[in-house]
């Protein structure tokens, strides 16, 4: 014991001033990237040199935590024959149980720790840090036993950084090769399928923990043998395994459930409508692939009948089958929108509906938007099927699989910073109101603290400017924001879909909305001294699935410009 505890005094020592001065540089960085945006807002300059600032303290961050995991094991090294500690009485284990206990405790706990202050700072309480503490740790956690285990492979600094920038860019070549490879041969289908809206992060999960293990495994092979050649096949057979662990793990423990729209999806009121009025609306497909094959895009407008006014199926997955009265059958399946105008009718979009039930019926000023309206697309042909059985009558069959999503009023805000809002796990703050003669811009920082555990469910938000004595409430638009968010603890590892850590973003609204769409509401003085800031909630309410038949459906009755 007093061998270990002399090794780890020895390292504190040296590295003391470096430890403290990271610890200073992770609190920065988080204090840079949330305070950065209230100084600067409105001033694009100001803007640019705060998202400049938090850009060099983050590189800085990363930078310091490889040169601290370098001097930690590059002063007994593991590779070469010329380590002097070889010689003398040093037992390997103790040596790695100093090194690892080291670093569990001054290049993790400590930084999360300090990001945790950082958190109750921001979050507004020591609650709030305590809850972002483990997964702070575990993000931590992936970064340093990885670079520790680069790091007892290389016989010095200079090796260890050539290493990493090595690995980083043979990554990146393998992530280009297999994104090629995938967009190449897959099929058109799987490309344009319906993503779920619920994010599975059991794959994140697995592959994070066996890297981990992986990495410990190099590490305790290094300190008891010391043979870099079988260290080195380890750690690639690890990364190989777990690749292959990944792809094939049955068990999807972190995938949340399909929630249930409600009583009012199984009723047989509610049927999918697909409405006969417009022709459909035909258009070039996008991408590389569909330009090169020429595909058409046919959309027609569809809507769920009997959806709660709170709910709206905002979009549809189709599978498609047209049969052509010669035994010809054109099918596709899939899951894209197009906007289509249509003259001469007035029309208000279902999430528009959706947003004013949410507020109780309150009118929103300027919202509709006019004479577009989103149509599902419900069939994918070649150029050629296109030409040749575009005015050809047929029977189109289709399952429709409808996305539904609900709102809800969370809460609201007074047009004053300063003022918080909590919903859940989420916290508004209100940093900055700008009033003007006819306008509002509103600054709010949006944070989130995430669990270890399973994510939560996704969720968006939408800040209406409210005038609830007038009934009315209008939408903004966003203000430009260089930088405007980022996520703590994850440093592009884990992804804030996977629950772990704390982010946050800046919201910065201006009302009304700028442009034609914005240009009907309008607002004085008087307007916004009864107004506040109120936050809709939006969550994915489920599935329903229904079948559409339609007889006599022609593809083109004609082509968008």
């Amino acid at each position: 014991m007093s061998e270990l505890l002399h090794i780890l005094r020895k390292d504190l020592r040296r590295l003391r001033w470096p430890l403290i001065a990271w610890v200073l540089i992770v609190i920065g960085r988080m204090i840079v990237a949330t305070t950065g945006a209230a100084v600067a807002f409105g001033d694009i300059g100001l803007q640019l040199a705060m998202n400049n600032l938090s850009v060099l303290v983050t590189v800085i961050d990363l930078l310091m935590l490889a040169l601290l995991v370098s001097w930690l094991v590059h002063d007994e090294p593991l590779v070469g024959v010329d380590a002097f500690w070889l010689t003398r009485p040093v037992d390997p284990l103790r040596l790695m149980t100093a090194k690892l206990l080291f670093a569990a405790v001054f290049l993790v706990a400590a930084p999360a720790a300090g990001e945790s202050m950082a958190v109750a700072r921001i979050a507004g309480g020591f609650h709030d840090a305590m809850r972002a503490a483990p997964g702070l740790a575990l993000a931590r956690t992936l970064w340093v036993l990885p670079l520790l285990a680069l790091a007892v492979l290389t016989p010095s600094l200079t090796r260890f950084l050539l290493v990493i920038v090595g690995g980083a860019a043979a990554l990146a070549g393998l992530i280009s090769v297999f994104t090629t490879f995938v967009f190449l041969t897959a099929s058109d289908e799987a490309l344009d399928a319906a993503p779920s809206p619920l994010q599975d992060p059991t794959g994140l999960i697995v592959a994070s923990w066996l890297l981990m293990a992986t990495a410990l495994g190099v590490i305790l092979y290094q300190y008891r043998h010391r043979r870099l050649g079988r260290a080195v096949v380890l750690g690639a057979a690890g990364l190989v395994a777990t690749a292959v662990i990944v792809s094939a793990w049955p068990w999807h423990f972190a995938r949340p459930a399909e929630p249930d729209p409600g009583a009012w999806a199984r009723d047989a009121r509610t049927v999918a409508i697909l409405d006969a009025d417009p022709p459909p609306y035909v258009s070039d497909a996008f991408g590389l692939r569909e330009r090169a094959a020429a595909r058409k895009l046919i959309a027609v407008p569809l809507h769920l009948a009997n959806t709660p006014p709170d709910a709206s199926a905002d979009s549809f997955a189709v599978r498609a089958r047209l049969t052509l009265p010669d035994g010809i059958t054109l099918q596709s399946t899939q899951a894209s929108i197009v906007s289509v105008r249509r003259p001469g009718r007035h029309l208000t979009p279902a999430t528009t509906t959706r947003l004013q039930a949410a507020l109780g019926g309150i009118r929103l000023l300027g919202s509709d938007s006019g004479d577009y309206d989103s149509w599902p697309v419900v069939l994918r042909v070649t150029g050629q099927e296109y030409a040749r059985y575009g005015d050809t009558p047929g029977r189109l069959t289709a399952d429709v699989d409808a996305l539904v999503y609900r709102s809800r009023l969370s809460g609201s805000l007074p047009l004053a910073a300063g003022e918080v809002l909590r919903s859940g796990a989420t916290r508004f703050e209100m940093l900055q109101v700008v009033r003007r003669a006819d306008s509002c811009s509103v600054l709010v920082r949006q944070s989130t603290i995430g669990s270890v555990g399973r994510p939560p469910a996704p969720l968006t938000y939408q800040l209406l400017l409210r005038n609830a004595m007038r009934g009315e409430a209008l939408t903004g638009e966003p203000e430009f924001m260089i930088g405007d968010g980022m996520i703590m603890g994850s440093w592009f590892v884990v992804s804030p879909g996977a629950g772990l850590g704390f982010s946050f973003v800046h919201l910065a609204q201006h009302y009304p909305a700028r442009g034609p769409l914005g240009s009907a509401a309008r607002i004085d003085a008087a307007w916004l001294d009864g107004a506040d800031l109120a936050f809709v909630e939006t969550v994915y309410a489920g599935r329903v699935t229904r079948s559409i038949v339609a007889e006599g459906f022609k593809m083109g009755s004609f082509v968008a410009p």
